[in-house]
């Protein structure tokens, strides 16, 4: 008696029939498995690999709608869209600058897993950030509660009478509080658009990581794997300047 179909069984047979190109069963299979009540894992699997199969036949914008899926309600790493080279059409195409974007700034629409993830690579490459930040935050809280205090007693001194205190030290200590105040909180909102601005620099660095490269042998890569074993060069010529060159030599 054959045994009935589960989940684990159409996602396994589902790659088996990917791997053979044949992309259409492949897909029939994901969708049987995600009709057999998969735990989260196979899933996960699934819609993933659903949009393998979608971005092998250049339907980006099916392909981005299971991703989006399997990262909000799966927790798929957004690093294995990056890495896996059945996803290369799919990096090609508009739809996944938008859904890079999405990861980036995190939400309940596709989850914080990558915008998490970057946020480690982050605080690896500036390890004391976090540390800044939490003095800032310190210094501001202590210079908040002097100014509470320094407030009454600066009233009390333009009120003037006996035992107010002097006007002009009252007001230079408030000054010196709002003025810390003032410039902490800059640092920390500086601070915090410095981490974005390296956010968005690894996330487009993974990105470019990703772009095929054609060989001398006439062989196609990504430029990832020429690290430690080539020094990729650009090289970028305006068309102006081709053409100037041209007549020159032309005439």
């Amino acid at each position: 008696v054959e045994a009935a179909p589960t989940a684990e069984s159409c996602v396994n047979l589902g790659l088996e029939f990917f791997s053979k190109g044949r992309v259409r069963d492949a897909l029939e299979q994901f969708d049987n498995a995600l009709e057999l009540n998969p735990n989260p894992t196979e899933a996960q699997a699934a819609f993933y690999n659903k949009a393998c199969c979608h971005a092998y036949r250049e339907e980006s914008k099916k392909a981005a709608e299971c991703l989006r899926i399997a990262l909000r309600d799966y927790n798929l790493k957004f690093g294995t869209v990056l890495n896996d080279p059945d996803m290369a059409p799919f990096r090609a195409s508009p739809e996944f600058k938008e859904l890079q974007e999405e990861a980036l700034r995190g939400g309940e629409d596709i989850g914080s897993g990558f915008r998490r993830d970057l946020k480690l690579i982050s605080e690896v490459q500036a390890p004391f950030r976090g540390v800044r930040r939490f003095f800032y935050v310190a210094f501001i809280a202590a210079a908040g509660i002097s100014t509470f205090f320094t407030i009454p007693r600066l009233i009390f001194a333009l009120q003037g009478g006996d035992g107010a205190p002097d006007f002009l030290e009252t007001a230079g200590n408030a000054a010196i509080n709002i003025g810390g105040i003032v410039v902490l909180v800059a640092l920390f909102f500086w601070e915090n658009k410095k981490e974005e601005e390296q956010i968005t620099n690894i996330s487009r660095n993974e990105t470019l990581s990703r772009l095929p490269v054609r060989l001398s042998t006439n062989r196609i890569t990504e430029l990832v794997q020429l690290r430690d074993i080539s020094r990729p060069v650009s090289i970028i010529l305006l068309a102006s300047f081709i053409l100037a060159t041209f007549l020159l030599n032309f005439h």
